[in-house]
């Protein structure tokens, strides 16, 4: 399955006159076009981890990727450094990719078929995604994939594999229309842009995602 919804961390914001740095993070629904654009502060991405370990129930015996999906996430989290004090604009440029790390894991997860094969985790966690997203807005019915999507669904039909993919790198949906054209699939599964994997594939010539 792939999903239809897309999650960017844009830019930093500070505010007045606290002086917090926000993230700003707009949301996609490709399929409807729905936008809307939030603002998420270090401690919720933090929240969201441990969200994300009550979901997963870690430690539960699983022969899916639960594990090194948690294990993952948490490694990409970023870590507070005495450094930060003397270079915040490079502290906020780190945290903005960082960030951007775990939400696309996070969607990477619910979108591939092992993460929807374990029952403790196929509704868990796209539910505690839907909460970080979207407690705190106001949503229209257009920014889920049909009416019915909500919080207790992964966002997506069962059409949505012949309907459009969802790059593993960058997750970017893309329409029929443009798959033949821009995307490569690897011997292991894993669909990527063209762009995306031969970038990653100078770096270290394996699978990015499951290094195969």
């Amino acid at each position: 399955m792939s999903l239809p919804l897309s999650v960017r961390v844009i830019k930093a914001v500070v505010a007045e006159p606290s002086k917090t740095t926000h993230y700003e993070l707009a949301i996609v629904n490709h399929r409807t076009q729905a936008k809307v654009t939030i603002r998420k502060r270090h401690r919720d991405f933090k929240a969201l981890v441990f969200a994300m370990r009550q979901a997963l129930q870690v430690g539960h015996a699983c022969s899916s990727v639960c594990p090194w999906f948690y294990m993952d996430v948490q490694q990409k989290m970023p870590r507070p450094s005495v450094f930060s004090l003397f270079a915040h604009g490079r502290a906020v440029a780190h945290r903005i990719r960082a960030f951007q790390e775990v939400l696309d894991t996070i969607l990477l997860f619910i979108a591939h078929p092992a993460g929807q094969r374990c029952p403790h985790t196929n509704e868990s966690v796209p539910k505690v995604l839907y909460d970080f997203l979207f407690s705190d807005v106001d949503t229209s019915e257009a920014m889920y994939a049909s009416p019915l999507d909500g919080p207790g669904t992964s966002w997506g039909s069962s059409s949505s594999v012949a309907d459009g993919v969802l790059c593993s790198l960058c997750t970017r949906y893309l329409d029929a229309d443009e798959k033949s054209a821009c995307l490569t699939t690897l011997s292991c599964g894993h669909v990527f842009h063209d762009e995306c994997i031969i970038a990653a594939l100078n770096e270290r010539l394996s699978c990015p995602c499951c290094r195969v």
